[in-house]
């Protein structure tokens, strides 16, 4: 695996790890160690994007939210135009 690939890898890989732990277990007992290990990717690496387990989780709740918010916006922006298609001239 080159490097800019294990770089634009390791994200989705710790997110999934973290959501399959959040599955099983209360957050107090998830660490980054076992975070990392599961998603085997290095801690140092964890730590040059992340200051600490609350902060990965913030990053993670607000791609959550901006994903969200793309799709209602997606879903108006459909709505308005089969507004515009369906309304009488």
């Amino acid at each position: 695996m080159t490097r800019l690939t294990k770089k634009t890898s390791s994200l989705p890989r710790l997110k999934n790890a973290f959501t399959a732990f959040l599955r099983t277990q209360p957050l107090e007992q998830i660490t980054v160690q076992s975070i990392v290990r599961k998603a085997d990717v290095n801690r140092l690496t964890f730590y040059r994007h992340f200051l600490d387990r609350d902060d990965f989780l913030r990053t993670c709740l607000d791609t959550l939210t901006f994903d969200l918010i793309l799709v209602k916006l997606d879903q108006k922006q459909e709505f308005l135009i089969h507004e515009k298609l369906c309304t009488p001239l």
